[in-house]
């Protein structure tokens, strides 16, 4: 059974892919948690995406091999595309799939201006424009205060990642993108056509920024399916 190690959004854990199961089975959810959360919370995030995919390596060590695929949502999905490439350069093995969601390709410029170095009034606003975060944290300071450095920490490794466009990748990539996002644009989602030798497939799905989490099942049906085409070639 193929694996797909899954990627969470700025601040998300293990619990973002809580339900995900195939329809069929066919393949096994794999949430990664990164540095400043659930079991890792003691170990502080690294301030740089080479460091976080250090650490994943770290983490994931033999369970990189065989059969597996990647799946990132917006910042996971940087962590994702930067850890495919980590060991493309390393000769390691591979995911036979790259699946990418709610997140621009390494190109393309963005949409909004940073934002983790922002007030928190600012940043909070911005968070809330994408339906980020619960209105029930935003009334509660205590857990305001604790989940703010864990995604001002993910924010600005993501925001300072200087994703490179070449060498192309030797893997299909799958990408995927909620048509009503406010800050990913279909064609933003589009241009990771642009990083692969290989195949590339782009779904959008109705649905804002999180669409993702209405959709997770046709989501794991898109990347078997996806992975069957490149079985088949």
């Amino acid at each position: 059974m193929t694996t797909v190690f899954c990627f969470p959004h700025a601040g998300g854990g293990a619990l973002a892919f809580l339900g995900w199961k195939h329809p069929a089975d066919r393949l096994q959810v794999a949430p990664v948690v990164l540095p400043g959360r659930e079991a890792h919370r003691d170990r502080p995030m690294p301030p740089s995406m080479p460091l976080v995919v250090d650490h994943v390596i770290d983490v994931l060590g033999p369970r990189l091999v065989g059969d597996f695929a990647f799946f990132g949502h917006s910042f996971g999905a940087g962590v994702a595309y930067a850890l495919t490439r980590k060991l493309y350069e390393l000769g390691a093995p591979m995911p036979r799939l790259l699946a990418v969601s709610g997140r621009r390709a390494p190109h393309r410029a963005p949409s909004w201006p940073s934002v983790h170095t922002a007030s928190d009034e600012v940043f909070i606003d911005y968070l809330v424009g994408l339906g980020g975060i619960p209105h029930e944290v935003i009334r509660n300071p205590a857990l305001l205060a604790t989940f703010l450095p864990i995604l001002r920490a993910d924010f600005a490794v993501h925001e300072t990642y200087d994703a490179p466009l070449k060498p192309l990748l030797p893997l299909a990539v799958s990408a995927f993108v909620g048509a009503q996002d406010p800050a990913v644009s279909v064609a933003d989602v589009l241009a990771w056509r642009d990083i692969t030798g290989h195949s590339f497939r782009a779904r959008a799905f109705p649905g804002g920024h999180f669409y993702h989490r209405e959709h997770s099942a046709a989501i794991l049906e898109a990347i078997y399916d996806d992975m069957e085409g490149q079985a088949r070639r």
